[in-house]
């Protein structure tokens, strides 16, 4: 067997312990993506044969992954793809890698200290305007814009962020959410329904997950732009 040594290594940190261990890698020149290449100062990429296939004209950028690559320029963050398309341009203070709850990769969004959502094909999830996105991970994800909750999901807004107080989904087809002391229920199509109480003998042998049943007469499409005026 044939060993190379091409002055890489492993930095580990520990907790009040150290180790050395000899690690063996083989060598392989199968590689086909493109890998970063600094020339000049600047970073651009280059395919296995070392030809140059995106020019050098960015100040940092990470190496492809799900046929994108974050690269940054001016300070500014963006998303091109093996082309050099700019699938995201480079205007946003952070951008991450994350994924959603199915495991559907997206790239999480920072400017001027909102957030948004856009998947590896650049389209837009969730726009760049809420404070907080959290809970990625369930179906129908939180959005905070103000003082005010909404929910989203791997294609789109569903709830706008004008609820004082919001439950979680869970297994229920409607969230339970406040709205100016009043308390609504709201399902995953955006419709707000006005509530009454379940009496006990409809739930004795139901599984529900709160107390609250929606008045259907009452139903109505949450406009997107009242997050705006709430």
């Amino acid at each position: 067997m044939d060993f190379f040594d091409n002055s890489g290594n492993f930095l580990v940190f520990g907790a009040g312990s150290s180790s050395e261990r000899a690690c063996h890698y083989s060598k392989s020149d199968k590689y086909m993506g493109l890998l970063p290449t600094f020339i000049n100062g600047k970073w651009g990429f280059s395919n296995s044969k070392k030809e140059l296939v995106i020019a050098p004209k960015y100040d940092f950028v990470y190496a492809f992954n799900n046929n994108t690559a974050k690269v940054k320029r001016n300070g500014k963050w963006g998303i091109i793809d093996p082309d050099g398309t700019e699938i995201i341009p480079l205007e946003f203070d952070v951008i991450t890698a994350d994924y959603l709850y199915n495991k559907q990769p997206i790239y999480l969004l920072e400017k001027n200290n909102k957030k948004g959502i856009i998947d590896l094909l650049g389209k837009e999830i969730v726009p760049t305007l809420y404070d907080e996105i959290d809970r990625l991970y369930y179906p129908e994800f939180r959005l905070k814009l103000g003082d005010k909750y909404g929910f989203g999901t791997n294609e789109k807004v569903i709830i706008p962020a004008i609820y004082s107080e919001v439950d979680w989904f869970g297994t229920s087809d409607y969230v339970v959410a406040k709205r100016k002391g009043n308390i609504y229920l709201v399902d995953k199509e955006g419709f707000e329904y006005e509530t009454e109480l379940y009496q006990l003998k409809e739930v004795l042998f139901k599984n529900q997950t709160h107390e609250y049943k929606p008045i259907l007469s009452s139903k109505r499409k949450i406009n997107f732009d009242e997050q705006f005026s709430n």
